[in-house]
């Protein structure tokens, strides 16, 4: 059928373009030059980013599969009405159809792996931006470790960023969200604290944030208490990037979990009397180090 013949090459150019891919790959002699002890710390974000290029590679090839069903509904429209003999108008509106069937359908995944993607993105962007800011933090004895990976009742999860010195210990969370879009009166940039959840312009009374970093804090301790023997109580940070913050008292609140502006973090350290042994510094240091040396990629 001549409808095929606009098919056929896209379909033969994408088969032989990923045919090569995966033969390449398959076929290669070569290896990766880096030993077990060559792999790299987890930088800010690491887990995002890995999801991040994953959907990169997805979106390619649903690109690809989508022209060619879109090509292929097409043309398998408009082949069965001309089959059933319907008339040129007919198999037209039949090819038409075929067409914006298969194109919805493709434009739904990809829209849905654009949208997922921007906010991995997002969520990257604003803990490299909290990661930047802890990092002078060197300078005056602290570590810090970033995106800390655990599993938790089977699922796989990170802790942003942790900061240890003799000061103490400290689980940080970073929320970022995009500003605008306010529901009500008030700024559409500012986040508010009230001793108890956050108030965002679009969402009041969050508190699913503050009582991750304080999950986290607890399994952080725990963890650490299993390895090194030793009880290093773990505090839990909220950093918010990019937005105002602002403070508010709601009589009675008071939660375990502290909020800071990104661009106030770096004084939360500032001054803090010695609470950790430099030997209970070290070992902990030693076990984070041990679990965030793993990026081979």
């Amino acid at each position: 059928m001549e409808e095929l013949i606009f098919v056929v090459p896209v379909a033969i150019y994408l088969g032989v373009v990923f045919g090569v891919l995966f033969w390449t790959r398959h076929r290669r002699k070569t290896r990766w030059p880096f030993k077990i002890e060559d792999r790299l710390l987890r930088g800010p974000g690491e887990s995002l980013r890995k999801e991040i290029f994953r959907i990169d590679e997805t979106m390619v090839f649903d690109l690809a599969a989508g022209l060619v069903a879109v090509l292929l509904g097409l043309v398998g429209a408009v082949s069965l009405s001309r089959f059933l003999g319907a008339s040129p108008a007919l198999s037209l509106l039949a090819g038409t159809l075929g067409f914006l069937a298969a194109a919805l359908l493709s434009t739904r995944r990809i829209l849905r792996l654009w949208d997922r993607r921007q906010r991995f993105y997002l969520g990257w962007f604003g803990e490299r931006v909290v990661a930047e800011k802890l990092a002078p933090l060197r300078f005056s004895g602290w570590r810090v470790f970033h995106d800390v990976p655990f599993v938790s009742n089977g699922k796989p999860f990170n802790i942003d960023h942790v900061v240890v010195g003799e000061g103490g210990l400290f689980v940080i969370e970073t929320k970022t969200r995009r500003k605008g879009g306010a529901v009500g009166p008030g700024p559409d940039d500012t986040v508010y604290f009230d001793g108890d959840a956050l108030h965002w312009p679009r969402q009041k009374d969050d508190r699913a944030g503050l009582q991750q970093a304080e999950n986290n804090a607890t399994l952080l301790t725990k963890w650490l208490q299993d390895e090194i023997g030793e009880a290093v109580p773990a505090s839990p940070i909220v950093v918010i990037p990019g937005w105002n913050l602002e403070f508010t008292r709601q009589q009675g609140a008071r939660r375990a979990c502290r909020v800071d502006s990104a661009n106030w973090i770096q004084n939360t350290f500032k001054d803090l009397p010695p609470c950790l042994s430099a030997k209970t510094v070290d070992l902990v240091n030693r076990r984070l180090l041990a679990k965030c040396r793993d990026v081979e990629d």
